[in-house]
């Protein structure tokens, strides 16, 4: 499946390392009913995105998301950006 949204006003002055976590956190609670209770793996190019399973962020924002993301059972694998070329091909389908 393919999903996006555009971000609200407060969202936009998030630090990167937020939006790539919300985007997660989003998808992640869109599409509830397919993943819960099955195994699943986050590809990324962003490897701070490795901290929503791991020890407990500093972030309040973060830490909220993570509480949430408790309940999953999945891993966040990295792949390099150059790599990841559908990723890339999907965020600018349509423009030109």
């Amino acid at each position: 499946m393919y999903a996006s949204r555009k971000l609200i006003p407060r969202e936009s002055r998030y630090a990167i390392p937020e939006k790539k976590a919300l985007a997660v956190f989003w998808a992640v609670h869109k599409f509830y009913k397919y993943l819960f209770g099955t195994k699943f793996v986050i590809q990324t190019d962003c490897q701070a995105l490795t901290i929503l399973n791991g020890k407990p962020s500093k972030n309040a924002r973060i830490l909220r998301w993570q509480i949430f993301l408790q309940s999953f059972d999945f891993t966040i694998q990295v792949i390099k950006g150059t790599d990841n070329g559908l990723a890339d091909f999907l965020s600018r389908m349509g423009v030109e």
